[in-house]
């Protein structure tokens, strides 16, 4: 892909977060992105392009081996077809995402239907497409168990039999341990100072210039500096030691 100059572009993306219609004569400044959701900015004249002109305005070709889909800005994700036009003058269209593929796959977030052009999506692409809160996880509901929290940063797998139901909710508290003591911190990454101020919050007689240790499945310690980030999915082990006991 090739990005291109600033002129006077009308720009979608721009008018799509502050809710303005975009003008009804282009040129339009458009974001082109991939399945990681790395965009380029490219110039659309026609304002109501077909997906084969987007396709090739990103030169991506063979135009009949990719897909395009329209990304609004409330996070809606569907398809636009070759041959299909999409009027970029219409509140919210924000930016499209491009796949090489022959297929859309279909998938739902909290009932909300989804189209995506591989057969995984990473959860910070997702995350990031429904505007799902840092504080949320995403969870994958299976029809014969729990729902599976899917881990930041991990990948969602839409190759499965049927529609891929996924749901999104607060981030559940799971249990860890310092210095043998139950202590309660959310799901998901956390810091060193994160972990010692809930510590200390539980009743664990630490202060926060103790070193923390995470306990090692082979018996070697790691040391969690205050600014380190640990993913935290519960029953991790931890000593929380005085740096002063030896002065």
């Amino acid at each position: 892909m090739t990005d291109v100059m600033q002129e006077d572009f009308e720009d979608n993306e721009a008018s799509a977060r502050q809710g303005h219609r975009p003008r009804e004569d282009g040129p339009y400044r458009v974001l082109i992105g991939n399945a990681g959701l790395n965009y380029l900015a490219f110039r659309i004249a026609d304002p109501v392009p077909t997906g084969r002109q987007l396709l090739d305005a990103a030169d991506l070709r063979p135009v009949d081996e990719h897909e395009v889909f329209s990304l609004s800005a409330d996070g809606r994700l569907a398809q636009v077809g070759l041959d299909e036009t999409v009027d970029l003058r219409a509140p919210g269209v924000e930016k499209f995402i491009t796949f090489r593929s022959d297929r859309a796959l279909r998938f739902l977030l909290d009932d909300r239907e989804y189209e995506w052009g591989q057969d995984a999506i990473a959860e910070a692409a997702l995350r990031e497409i429904a505007r799902v809160p840092d504080d949320h996880v995403i969870e994958l509901e299976r029809p014969d168990g729990p729902p599976q929290i899917i881990d930041d940063g991990a990948e969602i797998r839409l190759d499965g039999r049927g529609v891929e139901r996924l749901r999104t909710r607060p981030r559940p508290l799971v249990t860890v341990k310092v210095n043998t003591k139950p202590v309660e911190l959310r799901r998901g990454w956390n810091t060193g100072a994160q972990i010692k101020a809930a510590a200390i919050a539980a009743g664990v007689q630490i202060k926060p210039d103790f070193i923390l240790h995470l306990e090692g499945p082979d018996g070697v310690d790691q040391v969690i500096g205050d600014h380190d980030r640990i993913f935290i999915r519960g029953g991790e082990c931890f000593d929380a030691l005085d740096n002063h006991e030896d002065s």
